[in-house]
């Protein structure tokens, strides 16, 4: 699943057991279980642990629990995605309009790069990426944590990110690299790619 945005309504209910550990885990762990989208800048979680949330509790109310005293907050997108950056008090410069467009404008790009191939088409893998991109939109370096499941969906998912344009060129406050989690399908999360692929064979008619 990519992009899963608010997979869950917001009063059911998932049982975690994520025990404190480097942030950055902990979030993997988070997204995995709930299908939930997070978007944030990898140097925001250096150095800094999460909290142990233990129970069966809501998604939204379980993540706030886990960034507790992390001076990290969140806010969510129009497509259902969750931003983190610093809280207010930590703000040097307060997340631009601009910015938080960018990182959705990221999402759909990627999105749409992945759905072009059976074998890269999101929904069966759970991987991380941390992406740099240059002044004028193009991947220039990624990380990929994790497999596709295979040599072949691997490859795929390399020729696609290999041709990555997101089209426009970053805000200048953009922090880079930035780290989005593709995480798989599962009870309540929706396939990212119907409308990809409907919109796909309305252009071939």
């Amino acid at each position: 699943m990519l992009i899963a945005g608010s997979a869950f309504a917001q009063d059911e209910r998932v049982v975690f057991d994520i025990p404190a550990q480097p942030l950055a885990s902990a979030l993997e762990r988070y997204s995995a279980l709930t299908g939930n989208d997070l978007l944030y800048n990898s140097n925001l979680t250096s150095g800094r642990i999460s909290n142990r949330i233990q129970g069966a509790m809501e998604a939204d109310a379980a993540l706030v629990a886990l960034l507790a005293d992390s001076g990290l907050s969140t806010r969510r997108l129009a497509n259902g995605s969750i931003l983190l950056s610093p809280a207010p008090t930590e703000l040097e410069a307060r997340t631009s309009p601009a910015t938080a467009h960018y990182y959705g404008q990221m999402q759909a790009g990627l999105r749409r790069a992945l759905c072009r191939d059976s074998l890269s088409r999101p929904g069966h893998y759970r991987i991380v990426l941390r992406m740099s991109v240059d002044a004028h939109g193009r991947l220039t370096r990624y990380e990929q944590f994790g497999s596709g499941g295979s040599v072949e969906a691997d490859a795929s998912i390399r020729r696609a990110l290999s041709q990555l344009n997101f089209g426009a060129s970053p805000p200048a406050e953009l922090r880079q690299p930035i780290v989005m989690a593709i995480v798989p399908k599962g009870p309540g999360v929706t396939m990212g790619c119907d409308d990809v692929a409907d919109s796909s064979t309305r252009s071939a008619q």
